[in-house]
């Protein structure tokens, strides 16, 4: 039968989507699904099978009609995670997607004793996703490491859990010439942990461009953690861990 979900504590980790399906019949086990969750926080990172052919591409500039009608299909979001009537409701600060006024909720329901299989039901939408979880947090002591974005022209998140992080950005407020951009001009960037965070790596993302480049570029970061910033950079703060609380693991 399984047991209700109840506390946030206990989805800590990362998790990667087995399959997902629909009352109608319709089923999908090949879409690269991976959630990252904190406390709080979490980001999520949606990516479908069979790419085309990118040959040649190093920005969404370069995409035609064909591949930009591609990029579309795939999904992400950003934000908080909380109870709401006894199910649980995703609160996206940041969407791939236009906003379509519709909740994301659904009912989590734990299927083995170890906790480490997930069934989830969406509660105004009907669909059934299986979830696993692929990193219990224990290398980071069940600790995440969340930062936000906030600029004139962008914002953004990221949350790093165990060996996993997932790095979310849009940029579709304006450009340099305060022209309108594309409506997928989003990066969610999901990659594993290896040294100090000024060396993390992509190895997929939604602007799969960025896959094996650093998730931060040739910044060498440090972090003010009485002022909960990225030194030289007051648009990156931190929200987790809680104010008194270091991460080890970052550097």
């Amino acid at each position: 039968m399984g047991v209700r979900v109840e506390d946030l504590d206990s989805l800590i980790g990362v998790w990667s989507r087995r399959s997902i399906r629909w009352p109608d019949g319709r089923e999908d086990l090949t879409t690269r699904v991976w959630w990252v969750q904190g406390r709080t926080h979490f980001v999520d990172i949606r990516i479908p099978a069979e790419r085309p052919s990118f040959a040649g591409i190093r920005s969404l500039g370069d995409c035609d009609p064909e591949q930009r009608a591609w990029l579309s299909r795939q999904e992400g979001f950003a934000g908080t995670l909380e109870v709401a009537n006894g199910a649980w409701l995703w609160n996206r600060w940041l969407d791939f997607n236009p906003p379509t006024g519709k909740r994301d909720i659904g009912r989590l329901i734990f299927a083995d004793e170890h906790k480490q299989m997930m069934i989830e039901e969406g509660v105004d939408e009907s669909y059934t996703e299986v979830w696993e979880r692929i990193d219990d947090a224990a290398s980071t002591n069940g600790e995440a490491f969340v930062m936000r974005l906030r600029s004139e022209r962008e914002v953004g998140m990221l949350v790093a859990v165990g060996r996993h992080f997932i790095l979310a950005i849009d940029n579709r407020k304006i450009d340099g010439s305060d022209h309108q951009i594309h409506p997928f001009n989003v990066e969610i960037s999901h990659g594993i942990r290896t040294g100090p965070i000024s060396e993390w790596i992509v190895s997929d993302s939604a602007c799969f461009w960025r896959e094996g480049t650093s998730a931060f570029g040739d910044s060498k970061l440090n972090i003010d953690w009485s002022k909960r910033e990225l030194i030289g950079s007051r648009s990156w703060e931190i929200l987790e861990p809680p104010p008194g609380h270091q991460c080890d693991f970052i550097f």
